[in-house]
């Protein structure tokens, strides 16, 4: 897979009419104008808003399962690389946009949404929790929150959760469950 900076180049370049599905781990991810071209004409996944840490750019993205992508995209015409990137050719007759809902109307809806403070989702998930107080509860909260997850594949998260069991288990002492 490309890095972000190199993806959201590829989409910031892309012809209008076609969408970009990067294959990422087991996903497929759309990015930015690919990403409201496939919310508006093909299916309207959960809108993720992110920032690049790097370049302190905003992007949006849709994701879907790679064993589910053929079923969204079945009777379309579509190209894919090496790499498993798919190109979606949008058809002219097909794939009519809401002219009521532009690009810039789009992304504000998901600009202004808030991720909730820590306090506010401890208190959603804290009977899932080990006991163990706060201390526990932030340090792991901060530890997911810090996680690129947009820049990993599916065995890095799972090495990553592997890690985070193992941090919690050896404070077993001091946050007894």
């Amino acid at each position: 897979m490309a890095g972000l900076a190199d993806i959201l180049l590829e989409e910031s370049k892309k012809a209008q009419d076609v969408i970009l599905f990067f294959r990422n781990g087991a996903f497929y991810r759309a990015y930015n104008h690919s990403a409201y071209l496939f919310w508006n004409l093909i299916e309207q996944f959960k809108v993720f808003h992110k920032i690049n840490k790097s370049t302190k750019q905003e992007y949006y993205f849709v994701g879907a399962p790679e064993g589910s992508m053929l079923k969204y995209i079945a009777g379309r015409q579509y190209t894919q690389n090496e790499q498993g990137d798919i190109v979606l050719r949008l058809d002219a007759e097909k794939d009519k946009m809401p002219e009521d809902l532009t690009y810039e109307e789009w992304i504000a809806q998901f600009a202004n949404e808030e991720n909730g403070s820590m306090e506010e989702a401890l208190k959603e998930v804290q009977y899932l929790l080990p006991k163990g107080g706060p201390e526990l509860y932030k340090a792991v909260y901060n530890q997911i929150v810090a996680l690129p997850l947009e820049q990993m594949n599916s065995m890095e998260c799972q090495m990553f959760l592997y890690e985070l069991r193992k941090q919690i288990f050896a404070n077993k002492k001091k946050f007894p469950f």
